[in-house]
């Protein structure tokens, strides 16, 4: 009975670490791709908002990506309302950055915690195996389910998205104003679309990883 108390205990562990990895990823993919240029002008041109020919348009990009890096003041081409909101929106990557960096501290002193304890190398390797195959399918099958939502209802969520995380009246602009020009139409959405790509290709290679691990001890045994 004590035996089978520990097996349930670590496999209970073993979920616990698969579910922090599993918000670090597309938290890690996020971090990422926010501060990424590439990223904001391959989505804007394919919203077909973007040209590169445009100084103003290229600088506007530039400001705001050392706006939200806090490397810069914010970006002197937008209006007075605009800009209050891209302070907003400042606030709320930092919230999810500082979220993303303690969850993966917390990851990572929990896992070592764990295979400390362990001390089987047979063990751990189950142990690492079963934490990155979990993670991947856990994810595999959220992002798909969230990636659907997104592809039919990405409007709808999109402005529930803006509901709960901004003020109201403060993220409304007309069609004329510089955010909307360099960043209306699919860009948000084809910025989602980049993130749950990115993830879900991330995720399944945690799968292969666990697979290949398993394989190679296979080979050496």
């Amino acid at each position: 009975m004590p035996k089978l108390e520990k097996i349930e205990n670590l496999n209970f562990k073993t979920l616990v670490c698969a579910f922090l990895l599993f918000l670090i990823v597309p938290m890690s993919v996020f971090s990422f791709l926010v501060f990424d240029k590439n990223s904001y002008v391959s989505n804007a041109k394919a919203a077909g908002n973007f040209d590169e020919n445009n100084v103003f348009a290229v600088k506007a990009v530039n400001d705001l990506i050392s706006f939200f890096k806090f490397e810069g003041e914010v970006p002197s081409q937008f209006s007075e309302k605009e800009k209050m909101h891209l302070f907003d929106v400042r606030l709320l990557i930092s919230q999810v950055l500082i979220f993303f960096y303690s969850v993966s501290v917390v990851f990572c002193l929990f896992s070592l915690f764990l295979i400390t304890k362990i001390k089987k190398f047979s063990l751990v390797r189950e142990f690492v195996c079963r934490v990155l195959s979990e993670t991947g399918l856990m994810g595999i099958f959220v992002i798909t389910f969230f990636g659907s939502l997104m592809f039919f209802l990405f409007g709808p969520i999109f402005s529930l998205f803006h509901a709960v995380f901004f003020a109201s009246g403060t993220f409304e602009f007309a069609g004329t104003d510089l955010l909307i020009s360099l960043f209306g139409g699919s860009f948000f959405q084809n910025f989602a679309v980049q993130i749950i790509s990115w993830s879900f290709f991330a995720f399944a290679s945690l799968i292969l990883a666990s697979l290949l691990i398993r394989q190679l001890w296979v080979a050496k045994v």
